[in-house]
């Protein structure tokens, strides 16, 4: 597959979670969170974080539908990393290098 061919590197980030980036040194392209519940202490959820640049490729490559896409790097992912995620645990990689402005108001710039 694809995704098997990719330069992507594992780093640990701690209490079993993890980062895949593009080659050694690259950006995040998913991210595995475990994430705690609000309302029940005890319970976690398995969140995994996919970046828009790698499903948007996987859609340019494969003609996908994004959400086809987003299936298909999760069942890659699951097989790859021994995990049992579905779309239901699928939440985009924010770009932490995006810069944005909270007081920006898109109104006064076209005035």
């Amino acid at each position: 597959m694809y995704l098997d061919s990719q330069d992507f590197h594992k780093s640990e980030i701690g209490n079993g979670e993890f980062d895949i980036t593009n080659g050694k040194n690259g950006n995040n392209v998913i991210s595995y969170e475990i994430d705690h519940s609000l309302t029940f202490p005890d319970k976690t959820y398995e969140v995994i974080l996919i970046s828009d640049d790698l499903v948007t490729k996987t859609t340019q490559l494969f003609g996908f539908k994004s959400d086809d896409a987003i299936t298909s790097i999760i069942n890659w992912f699951n097989q790859k990393y021994d995990k049992k995620l579905d779309i239901h645990d699928f939440e985009w990689l924010s770009n932490s290098d995006a810069y944005y402005d909270e007081d920006y108001d898109d109104e006064e710039y076209y005035d």
